[in-house]
């Protein structure tokens, strides 16, 4: 099972290859309208998981604010996102009110690799992580600005700690490989390389 969060719209989900080739694949897309057009493309590919829903530390609901369209991605209020440092002037947002869960609530076990690019959020997908992934690529820093991760340090730590080491370092993105895990192959690690390469 491949997952991606914050998977945006079809044309921008880095799985989307993968998925036509019939592998098992689960989407994250908290924003609605995104959420809409994901589900009109894949809903019925039978190896396809959608949840249309913003991972959080609690159940219940997120505020989710999405920017002017082509400043920056959709983003949780209250999260040091990218978006901040892409205008100068006050960010206008549009806020959407959805529904938050734990990922280990939607969580298979049996993920084997995963793509984190979640404008700032991606340590609330660590911190109940129950699948075991052979490959975790996460937004760590923008490549326009001087943007940096707000929990880098527990990231870099939870890596540590969890066994997974620094493959390489891509455009924003870190892509890291459990010490212990064999990847799925060599291509799919170059894959994760490229992962990040749209707009962050």
């Amino acid at each position: 099972m491949l997952c991606e969060c914050a998977a945006s719209v079809p044309s921008e989900v880095r799985l989307a290859d993968r998925i036509e080739a019939g592998e098992d694949v689960m989407l994250i897309e908290p924003l609605p309208s995104a959420f809409k057009q994901l589900a009109s493309k894949w809903d019925v590919y039978p190896n396809v998981s959608l949840h249309n829903v913003a991972i959080a530390l609690d159940e219940g609901h997120a505020v989710m604010l999405e920017p002017q369209p082509g400043t920056s991605g959709t983003f949780m209020k209250g999260v040091y996102s990218p978006a901040f440092h892409k205008r100068q002037k006050r960010l206008r947002t549009t806020s959407y009110r959805v529904d938050a869960v734990r990922f280990s609530s939607i969580d298979p076990g049996d993920i084997t690799e995963l793509y984190l690019d979640m404008e700032g959020s991606e340590w609330f997908v660590l911190q109940h992580l129950l699948s075991q992934p052979g490959i975790i690529t996460i937004e760590m820093r923008s490549t326009h600005s001087t943007y940096k991760n707000p929990f880098a340090t527990e990231i870099v730590e939870w890596m540590a700690i969890n066994s997974y080491e620094l493959q390489a370092e891509k455009d924003g993105d870190n892509v890291y490989h459990h010490r212990y895990l064999p990847s799925s192959n060599e291509s799919h690690i170059t894959d994760s390389i490229r992962f990040g390469q749209g707009p962050d």
